[in-house]
């Protein structure tokens, strides 16, 4: 790697002030997965093969490192609502009546979403208890549930006056019998319900070819159930691949037109070379599962969505995500962010260490910025001592009262010089073997950025 001493200010993204926005950066030639992912665990980002760290004790908008523990996530009600969405076809717009306003989807994206864009349109369902006396059977794809009235009950009149109609509302002794099965078998009624709607639940599973071995067939629909039920097909395609340089085309196509309408960029700085030098180049060396891939959302054949990320040793970390602009009504934001979490819960079966979704960076100061909050329980890393602090609501409050703040509790761990590893001249050195003294003071920064035991990983370049 190459570090970069330079410290000049430039435009801020979030506040658009000129010249307040500062960073430390380096230049990564190569790198394995084991040592970014010990450099994200100290606040760095990458961004391309370019890779930074903000100096957040003196910039405009202090940005800490996010995480959100995977394996403990909770969904909320309205991402429930966006997972249901994307098999509610009645969501769909029709014509330009059918678009949601901008000014719609702005107050909506406030409360949900790590892209920036979220729907609350709920998918209808049809219960038993939906279903009026005068309808006797639901057709369903595997036969037809039949509903017989509840049992009659003898007309009794109460001391206050209750109806016979009245009566026959509090009862529950409602039977359920399928033509194709017995139609003597009694079934009681609540606890026959249920196991008739997952029965179907997962019928549909099998049919579609998908999994049903993680389903929880005993609980609320969870992010799982709701992920599995859905008609999209996600891809994983490693950048290195053949299969990579195949999709590049649709790739390209697809990021320019997300970035020319959601961002007003200009078509020449949506070229093939940014596109490539900004989401296709990876500093990452493959190695197994490990490195830099796309992930393919496709419907009904349809590239809508791609979403960025590197797989590391602990997490999949959130590299980038767009998506059609003609889909915006389906909430692809959110949608990206709760399938990249339920993908960590797939690697973890497979991998045990794998256990985060790191969603990049949280700028409380930027209301805009605040969404990734939304996944629980999220984390944000002290960029002083690097600890890891739950992101609730006594800690929002106090990043309410100051813009920068250190999470952690204690000082800072004294960094050695001593420990860096220097290329030079295609020579590996110790920095003692090194022994510059005009290069001590930059070189003891970087070390104090990176930390001792990256500084002994990673092989800094000097010429």
């Amino acid at each position: 790697m190459e570090y970069f001493a330079e410290h000049e200010g430039y435009r801020c993204g979030y506040c658009k002030s000129p010249n307040t926005n500062f960073s430390h950066g380096m230049w990564a030639h190569t790198c394995t997965p084991e040592v970014y992912q010990g450099l994200i665990d100290r606040g760095w980002r990458r961004s391309g093969h370019y890779v930074y760290k903000p100096t957040n004790n003196i910039t405009c908008c202090p940005m800490y490192t996010i995480r959100c523990n995977a394996l403990e996530f909770k969904i909320s009600k309205s991402q429930k609502k966006v997972l249901k969405k994307m098999n509610d076809k009645s969501a769909a717009p029709k014509g330009n009546e059918g678009k949601i306003e901008q000014q719609q989807i702005d107050r909506l994206e406030k409360g949900e979403h790590l892209k920036m864009e979220v729907s609350e349109i709920e998918k209808p369902e049809i219960t038993l208890s939906s279903v009026s006396e005068s309808d006797k059977c639901i057709p369903t794809t595997s036969g037809t549930v039949e509903l017989e009235k509840p049992e009659e009950i003898p007309k009794k009149e109460s001391e206050n006056g209750c109806s016979k109609k009245k009566s026959l509302k509090m009862d529950t002794t409602a039977r359920i019998h399928d033509k194709v099965g017995s139609d003597t078998d009694k079934i009681k009624p609540l606890q026959k319900r249920r196991e008739f709607r997952l029965q179907k639940r997962k019928e549909k599973l099998e049919k579609q070819g998908k999994p049903t071995e993680l389903l929880n067939l005993n609980k609320e629909k969870g992010l799982t159930d709701l992920i599995l039920e859905n008609d999209l097909q996600v891809e994983l395609v490693s950048v290195e691949s053949k299969e990579f340089e195949k999709y590049f085309n649709e790739l390209h196509s697809l990021y320019k037109k997300y970035q020319m309408k959601i961002h007003e960029d200009t078509e020449e700085e949506c070229a093939e070379k940014q596109f490539r030098r900004f989401l296709c180049d990876s500093p990452l060396v493959k190695n197994g599962p490990y490195g830099s891939h796309h992930q393919l959302y496709r419907k009904s054949g349809k590239l809508i969505a791609v979403g960025v990320i590197d797989i590391l040793p602990s997490c999949v970390s959130s590299v980038y995500f767009f998506y059609d602009p003609d889909f915006t009504y389906l909430s692809l934001g959110t949608y990206g962010a709760l399938h990249e979490i339920y993908f960590v819960q797939q690697l973890n079966a497979m991998f045990n260490n794998v256990k985060y979704y790191y969603m990049g960076f949280y700028i409380h100061s930027c209301q805009k910025m605040r969404y990734k909050g939304n996944y629980t329980p999220s984390y944000l890393l002290c960029p002083e001592i690097y600890q890891w602090r739950i992101l609730d609501d006594k800690l929002k409050e106090e990043l309410n009262e100051r813009k920068y703040m250190k999470l952690g509790v204690g000082e800072p761990v004294p960094q050695t010089v001593d420990d860096v590893m220097i290329l030079k001249s295609r020579r590996i050195l110790s920095y003692k073997e090194y022994n510059a003294k005009r290069d001590r003071e930059e070189i003891a920064q970087y070390c104090t950025l990176v930390g001792s035991e990256m500084a002994r990983k990673i092989l800094l370049y000097r010429k």
